[in-house]
């Protein structure tokens, strides 16, 4: 993992997820691009106005990005990381589905704070989940510092990936020595239907310690929260596909839906299975 975007409004929230994940990746050097968006003019204001807002504005988003790369480089005790800085008139999460075409970033990263905002539409969590096509990682408010030990990756019939974009998540369970524990969910136990089968995922993790643990649900976020409700777990993993307007609009991906309010760090991995991977690079269930 080489270049990482980080969304930063100067918060609290979002010295939490720099500080999280600097712990994650440990002494794996990387180049860090500390990204400000900010809507430039305000609403029904004259010209002028708006150019000094936008001055000012500019202005103290300079000074605030300053102090920000100066706490990341302290937190950097190893000196091995390069922080850049990058303040664009835009939406957070335009901003980076922009960029994420523009560069080639391995892992796009935002803080969450614990409270919902609006259902429908969502939050800059949630708009980066299901808009922007990269992998990320959504660091709650209360998340534990301490690299993951327990990763939790669920899954159900569904959910088939390219193992190459398993890569960046193995990289941190080999770094971080995680366990993995594989959350298969699985309806119609009534009928007796045997659990998804996960071998595929025991090969490609297998110098990693793999768990299996099927559960029964009538879905894959219900499967999540009955798991979460009674288990420990340091990180959450999920696989996010490109959806339609319509789904994205109305929360209808599980990964969007973990997002609006995570108990734990969420990585969302962005699949391309529907568009240019081939039946053979699929993980079969």
């Amino acid at each position: 993992m080489k270049r990482i975007l980080l969304a930063t409004d100067f918060s609290i929230v979002s010295e939490k997820a720099v500080h999280y994940v600097l712990n994650l990746i440990g002494n794996h050097s990387s180049e860090f691009t500390f990204l400000h968006a900010y809507y430039s003019f305000p609403k029904e204001s004259s010209a002028e106005v708006s150019f000094n807002s936008f001055e000012a504005i500019y202005s103290r988003s300079k000074a605030n990005m300053r102090q920000f790369i100066a706490l990341a480089e302290q937190l950097d005790v190893n000196h091995i990381h390069t922080f850049k800085s990058l303040l664009l008139p835009a939406s957070p999460a335009g901003a980076m589905h922009f960029l994420s075409y523009q560069r080639d970033f391995d892992l796009i990263v935002t803080g969450a704070r614990n409270k919902r905002e609006d259902i429908f539409f969502g939050n800059v969590a949630t708009d980066i989940v299901r808009n922007v096509p990269a992998n990320a990682i959504i660091v709650p408010e209360r998340a534990n510092m301490a690299p993951p030990k327990n990763v939790v990756m669920a899954v159900d019939e569904q959910s088939a990936c390219s193992f190459n974009e398993l890569a960046g998540l193995k990289a941190i369970l080999q770094k971080n020595g995680s366990k993995l524990i594989l959350l298969s969910v699985s309806k119609d136990k009534a009928l007796g239907k045997a659990p998804l089968p996960t071998y595929d995922y025991h090969y490609f993790f297998k110098d990693i310690e793999v768990i299996d643990y099927p559960i029964y649900a009538k879905n894959l976020e219900e499967g999540i929260t009955k798991y979460l409700n009674f288990h420990e777990a340091d990180m959450l993993v999920t696989i996010t596909r490109q959806r339609s307007f319509l789904e994205g609009l109305f929360n209808r991906s599980v990964s969007s839906k973990l997002a609006l309010n995570p108990l734990v760090p969420l990585m969302s991995i962005y699949s391309k299975v529907n568009s240019d991977v081939t039946n053979q690079e699929k993980v079969s269930f």
